[in-house]
């Protein structure tokens, strides 16, 4: 086994080299997410597996802006979590074909979650406000839970 740091939308590795290419909650982070699929089609071997764990934005285009905001005020190197349907394509335009797709809601603690981004707290304050402030269409749909006021989990 090596290591070799690159970055993912310009892979050091020849054409055809992998079985198996896998990303785990990163490519939300990529700017360039279609070169990203790009190259994980060019190093896949024929028939070869591409793993992908991500965000994944709702297709209402209200709920994936909140769920960007959210996002990205908690951690400024998000760029953006995508539709599954946005994804998909990109997939199609490589030739790489979805085999499975599952869709697990992950209930963020609130304050664990933002400590672990070091947030300031003005930005912990203005964040949560935001949130709670949600119309009840987006609060139901990121399962918002509030005690007395405050915010104790989030799904995004």
């Amino acid at each position: 086994m090596s290591f070799r740091e690159a970055g993912a939308e310009a892979l050091p590795f020849a054409d055809d080299r992998f079985d198996v290419v896998t990303c785990r909650i990163a490519a939300h982070h990529f700017a360039d997410p279609v070169a990203f699929v790009q190259e994980v089609a060019r190093v896949l071997r024929p028939g070869g597996l591409f793993l992908l764990v991500d965000n994944v934005a709702p297709q209402d285009p209200v709920l994936a802006e909140a769920m960007n905001r959210i996002d990205r005020e908690r951690d400024p190197s998000h760029v953006e979590a995508y539709t599954v349907a946005r994804r998909v394509g990109w997939f199609a335009e490589v030739g790489l074909d979805l085999t499975y797709l599952t869709r697990l809601l992950k209930p963020m603690d609130f304050r664990d979650w933002v400590e672990r981004a070091q947030m300031p707290a003005s930005a912990v304050v203005a964040l949560e406000r935001y949130v709670l402030e949600l119309p009840a269409q987006a609060r139901s749909y990121f399962e918002v839970v509030e005690e007395g006021g405050a915010l104790t989990s989030v799904c995004v």
